[in-house]
């Protein structure tokens, strides 16, 4: 087996989990222990085979038992907020000696929509008033010359 990394806290793949698992999320100050026996091993375990693969349990060579999951939920504004609606979340998970295994993060969420603008009536034309006279009127129209290809460019990169 190659060394590419440290193998620090490893043990071999049938040994069983330490027993258990702590559990610090953001939003709440005292840290939850749980037995690691109500979890699957895919949850408490992180495991390699010979080429340092990361495989399933039950084809490693090696595994890390997980001990400890740090859970960061933010809100919007990035205050802690519970796991469950947060705008944001990463999950550290740590093995024996607080050996840093791996960190999960979430996408966040797009913003709230914003509130939909009022709808505007439209109004109906005047008898009075001649078909198309909201539109513009064929002088202001013929005052502007058509941009060309390289003034469009300049325009919009102005506008940047």
């Amino acid at each position: 087996m190659s060394k590419k990394f440290s193998l620090e806290g490893f043990q071999a793949a049938n040994l069983p989990h330490p027993g258990t698992i702590t559990f610090i999320e953001s939003w709440n100050d005292k840290p939850k222990t749980e037995s690691a026996d109500q979890y699957p091993d895919s949850f408490k375990f992180r495991c390699i085979d010979e080429n340092e693969d990361i495989v399933p349990r039950d084809r490693a060579q090696l595994c890390i038992p997980i001990m400890e999951f740090n859970v960061k939920a933010v809100d919007e504004a990035g205050n802690p907020h519970p796991f469950k609606g947060a705008h944001f979340i990463s999950i550290t998970a740590y093995g024996p000696n607080h050996r840093f295994v791996e960190v999960t993060d979430s996408v966040p969420q797009s913003p709230s929509p914003l509130p939909e603008p009022p709808r505007i009536s439209p109004k109906t034309p005047s008898a009075t008033e001649p078909p198309g006279a909201r539109l513009a009127t064929p002088r202001s129209v013929s005052a502007r010359k058509p941009m060309g290809f390289w003034e469009r460019i300049r325009k919009a990169m102005r506008g940047i």
